[in-house]
């Protein structure tokens, strides 16, 4: 019994070290959000690279953020898988480790339920991939539209900005809230 005491402490401590804390990576920030929609600068190369730059970090975000949700359902469930073998191998060793046994079985059991609440709640990695895939198509499709030759100016300019707007709304930008209408070009 007196053996068992330290693999016990060890094996239990492996377990609450692999599910630590750490915060999500934080959203970055747009420093770069000058407009020069108008029809003489529409599709020069600094407005779609200024716009590519934006959405990349937004992306860069979000692949992250999948990264490393997928680690912790990793961590969890491992920690949780090894919890309940180390609870079944006390059981066997003797009826007298009943008490470490439950306690391991119950973070096995506890584990499994908070890698599903964490999906359930859209913090697991696949939701954070899911996310970015969606915004990252309807970027895309924006940016394709804003390149399209056969679009008239209107078209391409408003496209433009559908694609900067989604990337700086999506990262709570103060400054896109004031530039979501493009300015009108001018009169001829």
């Amino acid at each position: 019994m007196t053996t068992t005491k330290p693999i016990l402490c060890a094996a239990l401590i492996l377990c609450v070290t692999m599910t630590g804390c750490k915060p999500l990576p934080q959203k970055p920030e747009i420093q770069d959000v000058a407009w020069r929609y108008t029809p003489d600068h529409l599709g020069t190369d600094g407005d779609i690279q200024s716009t590519v730059r934006a959405c990349s970090s937004v992306l860069a975000y979000y692949g992250k953020r999948a990264r490393e949700g997928t680690a912790w359902d990793f961590g969890i469930s491992t920690s949780g898988a090894l919890a309940g073998v180390v609870g079944a191998a006390l059981m066997a060793a003797s009826p007298a480790n009943v008490a470490w046994a439950a306690a391991f079985s119950a973070y096995a059991g506890a584990t499994n339920a908070t890698t599903e609440k964490l999906r359930a709640g859209g913090m697991g990695g696949s939701a954070a991939a899911d996310y970015r895939e969606r915004l990252r198509s309807s970027v895309q499709d924006a940016l394709d539209a804003a390149i399209d030759a056969d679009a008239n100016t209107e078209q391409r300019r408003q496209a433009l900005l559908k694609a900067r707007t989604r990337c700086e709304l999506e990262m709570g930008s103060e400054q896109a809230e004031t530039n979501t209408t493009p300015p009108a070009p001018p009169s001829t």
